[in-house]
């Protein structure tokens, strides 16, 4: 049990934590990126567990733990303020917020309903899984003014590009030393990031009010390669829908695709010969099983793809048989019988949506994919104004690629929980989405006699 001493301690950091993420937003940002995304760039190297014991803190709790705490607690701070205070209501995000705040009122059922049976493990396991949800939350109330999101921006894909490629070397001697083959430099959270960094300079690099260096822009080169010889296939995925989103929207025209193919056909081919440099004796061969693991599972075959097919089915029929309204809530492993497997699996089931349908039933996952829907639905008929320009403008890009990353991130999300630098992009288009919708109505009522 923790003292009187240690409780007021905490709660002494807390609020601490709440002043610093209240004033400071931008430094808050970049401390999700020191505390949260750095220590993955370890996965692979002989410092992994190092790292993971210099991020507990006790109590169950890691170091990033406390700065989503002060950033819900200057949320609900800014919000007490906005609508109890001074009493500045809106109609224009009425709907949404009243699915976040719903949605938030299930996590906090679901948290307190199995605290008698699981103790300290059911916010425990909210915290592991859901916790990170307020980023984009929190970037959406404190980061709203333009030059702040730019900075932020930039500061975020600098630091998803520049700081992995210094870690290859690390990694790669790592491999060598301890495996002897290359298979994975880094893991499908960091690839993605990768992808949405290409996508961002790709689209907007070369603006008026967002400009990257050439030298930047050469260092994508080893990413893109990392995006092939790493076989995320789960970011394979993203990186064909986020594709066929700008073929959908008309942005990519076919001398375009010319072009991209031409480039793919040419990192393609250097990947090859570059990871048959560190020990893959046909590096043909495994990129074509990594890719035909995906409809082969579909036939029955035993691989990683059929291993996920049906521990999904099983999970879900579980939860379906006994829990399918509001789930099975949080604090309880992962144990679910696999006819297939004929054995008890007690592993996380790889899907986001799956573990959300599993601990907050249907009425979570519905309500979680209305939120996402409705965001989706704000951006797109904000873009749906910009169409009848002849070319996309900087602003239509800017909701373009809000789009893209809503959409890339939650195909990826089929494969993978929540991740750092998707939630963090999500956010930050989403205030910029905020940004072009004030421009224009500020220009409106000026506009008036």
């Amino acid at each position: 049990m923790f003292s009187i001493t240690s409780i007021l301690l905490l709660m002494l950091l807390i609020v601490l934590l709440i002043a610093v993420t209240y004033n400071y937003p931008k430094f808050s940002i970049f401390l999700v990126l020191i505390l949260g995304f750095l220590p993955r760039l370890f996965l692979f190297t002989r410092f992994n567990e190092i790292v993971d014991k210099l991020q507990e803190v006790g109590g169950g709790f890691i170091a990033i733990d406390f700065i989503f705490l002060g950033m819900i607690g200057a949320v609900m701070l800014n919000l007490t303020n906005r609508y109890i205070i001074k009493k500045h209501f809106t109609t224009s995000n009425s709907q949404l917020s009243f699915l976040i705040t719903t949605f938030a009122f299930l996590i906090l059922f679901e948290i307190v309903r199995n605290i008698p049976l699981y103790g300290i493990s059911a916010p425990g396991e909210f915290r592991f899984r859901y916790l990170i949800l307020i980023i984009p939350l929190y970037i959406s109330q404190f980061i709203n003014n333009e030059s702040d999101i730019i900075k932020s921006l930039k500061t975020v894909l600098y630091f998803s590009v520049i700081i992995p490629i210094a870690f290859i070397p690390l990694v790669l001697s790592y491999h060598r030393a301890v495996k002897g083959e290359i298979f994975r430099v880094f893991g499908s959270a960091v690839n993605l990031g990768f992808l949405f960094a290409i996508i961002i300079v790709f689209i907007i690099g070369n603006t008026k009010k967002i400009k990257f260096s050439k030298y930047f822009k050469l260092a994508l080169i080893p990413i893109a390669t990392l995006l092939i010889t790493d076989t995320h296939r789960s970011v394979w995925l993203s990186a064909l829908v986020s594709f066929l989103l700008f073929v959908r929207y008309k942005y990519i025209k076919f001398n375009k695709i010319v072009k991209f193919a031409i480039i793919t056909i040419i990192i393609f081919y250097f990947s090859l010969y570059f990871i048959k440099d560190f020990g893959i004796i046909n590096p043909k061969n495994y990129l074509s099983s990594r890719t035909k693991d995906i409809y082969t599972a579909l036939e029955g075959h035993q691989n990683s793809g059929y291993w996920r097919l049906v521990i999904w089915k099983a999970n879900i029929l579980d939860s379906y048989q006994n829990n399918p309204l509001l789930g099975k809530g949080f604090g309880g492993y992962w144990h679910v019988f696999v006819p297939e497997f004929n054995a008890v699996i007690t592993l996380f089931p790889h899907s986001l949506y799956v573990m959300t349908f599993v601990k907050l039933g249907i009425i979570g996952l519905v309500l979680y994919v209305l939120i996402i829907f409705n965001i989706y639905k704000k951006i797109k008929k904000k873009l749906d104004c910009f169409k009848s320009k002849a070319q996309y403008t900087y602003y239509s890009k800017i909701l373009l690629l809000g789009i893209v990353i809503l959409i890339a991130q939650h195909i990826y999300y089929l494969m993978y929980s929540f991740s750092y630098l998707p939630l963090i992009y999500l956010g930050l288009f989403y205030s910029y989405y905020k940004v072009i919708t004030r421009k224009e109505n500020d220009l409106h009522n000026n506009s008036r006699p």
